[in-house]
């Protein structure tokens, strides 16, 4: 007859056996010791595959290793999971975006905007890739939102401007490349594009300089 287990016993549910698992490959990838932390990660799905952070954590490493393909399927199957899921779609368009699918990408970023909420990364990251094919307007309206969240976030600002300039809004184009100036983090080559575009667009609306 099999001896009943000790009151004291506690058994470890698959999300607790997946996060000890997800905290060994974490520790092990920050030792560059990427095989077992892979092994680690996979385990961890099979015991709970709703482990998102886990999931990341691999399609991350397969991403380095090249294994773009497995990468993407594996966070398909994460948004299938758990739809319009933020992080998982903008891991899944920068996926799409290796591979040279930008529309794909723009539309798997506008399926989770709900979800996405205020995050000022994934807005600006839908408006450069909306900038990239001319769709300028909708751009303007993504930079402004991300903008929200980080008001004197540099890049966020020249690529405002730039859209605004595309849409011919030069007065407020140039006030979004003179405030990502006024911010003094610009990088050298970005300080010369907003220098130049602030001279091109007083070229155009004949105000002197």
């Amino acid at each position: 007859m099999p001896t009943a287990p000790s009151a004291g016993f506690k058994r470890t549910s698959p999300q607790q056996q997946a996060d000890n698992l997800y905290r060994q490959a974490i520790a092990q990838i920050q030792q560059s010791d990427t095989g077992p932390a892979r092994q680690n990660l996979q385990q961890a799905l099979a015991a709970y595959s709703a482990h998102h952070e886990a999931r990341q954590a691999l399609a991350a490493l397969l991403a380095e290793t090249g294994e773009t393909g497995a990468a993407t399927a594996l966070i398909e199957e994460g948004l299938a999971l758990a739809p319009g899921h933020s992080e998982f779609a903008m891991m899944l368009a920068r996926l799409q975006v290796t591979t040279g699918n930008r529309s794909q990408a723009i539309a798997t970023l506008e399926q989770g905007l709900a979800q996405a909420g205020d995050d000022g990364q994934y807005h600006a990251f839908l408006a450069a890739l909306l900038q990239g094919q001319g769709r300028h307007d909708e751009a303007i309206g993504h930079f402004i939102a991300a903008l929200r969240a980080d008001p004197a976030q540099p890049r966020w600002l020249i690529g405002t401007g730039i859209s605004l300039q595309a849409q011919g809004l030069l007065a407020d184009a140039a006030a979004a490349f003179e405030r990502a100036l006024d911010t003094g983090e610009l990088m050298p080559g970005q300080v010369q594009f907003a220098r130049r575009s602030l001279q091109q667009i007083g070229q155009r609306s004949e105000r002197p300089r």
